[in-house]
């Protein structure tokens, strides 16, 4: 745990970058931009203000995973968010679709 100011602050390694971006050109090739990851309903701890999070944490099938992704042209804002349902996360089988919203440009 790192301390600044006298205020205590906790660190996050990711170790799963190049994961993170074999996930990312997956989407890319489906023709959508990647843009977030967000890992909930995990098991994962900070140990002494660390938390490390490696590939397999970020993906892990325990865990809730979620991709956010866009796929904008000239007439709309679209956005989608992408559950991760197996254990292959290179895999756009094992992505299915649970929330999206368009919006269209004036």
């Amino acid at each position: 745990m790192k301390t600044t100011n006298n205020k205590k602050t906790n660190e996050i390694n990711i170790y799963g970058v190049d994961t993170i971006l074999k996930v990312a050109k997956m989407f890319e090739n489906d023709g959508a931009k990647f843009t977030s990851i967000q890992i909930k309903k995990t098991d994962k701890k900070f140990y002494k203000g660390e938390l490390d999070l490696h590939g397999s944490d970020i993906f892990d099938n325990d865990a809730t995973v979620i991709a956010f992704v866009t796929r904008n042209d000239e007439t709309k804002y679209h956005s989608q968010w992408y559950k991760l349902t197996g254990y292959n996360e290179s895999n756009i089988d094992n992505w299915k679709l649970v929330s999206e919203r368009i919006e269209y440009k004036s």
